[in-house]
């Protein structure tokens, strides 16, 4: 009696085991599915110096989004579109952490949930000189502050713009634990009309 117990218990770990591998498997076929879509249709509208936005996976970036009451807790700007990269300032992603860096879209969207693409309204020369700009930042230091040193995704990106382009963004006065003072969110480059929406995916 006692060694049917034992069998039908090690029965049902081991299949719950591979139902629970099986389920995995499923959901990263359509997560690597999903991906795949997503880069195909970026493929076809994105342009170099376009920005990209994205709502992270990790629990700061629900922080960042809860703030600034945005669907966005991160940007980026397009590098190149063949292959597809993306330049930015990061803490997030596993393989390039604390500094500015250019990382492969697929890669990219694995730390994603909403996807959208703003363009400056300005010429093409005018957003490739700004994407030259912000290729002179590749390596430096991550730093998240409200004072003059800080150097964070989007301040980052307000550096590079405004060295050819004149604009104004509105930053948040935020008073949250260790953060305190004024930070520039994601959502202010979304909210601003000196770009255009070319694509959302969400």
């Amino acid at each position: 009696m006692e060694v049917n117990t034992k069998i039908k218990f090690l029965f049902s770990t081991v299949s719950l085991v591979l139902l629970g591998l099986l389920f995995y498997k499923i959901y990263i076929d359509f997560f690597k599915k999903d991906i795949e879509n997503i880069y195909i249709k970026l493929e076809n509208d994105v342009k170099e110096g376009d920005l990209i936005l994205r709502q992270g996976l990790e629990l700061d970036s629900s922080i960042i989004s809860f703030m600034s009451d945005s669907k966005f807790s991160h940007i980026g700007i397009i590098n190149s579109t063949e292959p597809l990269t993306v330049l930015h300032a990061t803490t997030n992603d596993k393989e390039s952490q604390n500094k500015a860096t250019i990382q492969d879209m697929r890669d990219f969207l694995k730390e994603s949930k909403n996807i959208k693409i703003l363009r400056l309204k300005a010429d093409e020369k005018t957003r490739l000189n700004i994407l030259k700009e912000a290729r002179k930042h590749l390596g430096r230091a991550f730093v998240l502050s409200s004072d003059k040193d800080k150097f964070y995704c989007t301040t980052f990106l307000e550096e590079s713009i405004k060295a050819y382009f004149d604009i104004e963004l509105k930053y948040t006065d935020v008073d949250f634990s260790l953060f305190k003072g004024k930070y520039l969110f994601p959502q202010s480059f979304n909210e601003n009309d000196s770009f255009i929406s070319i694509l959302e995916l969400y």
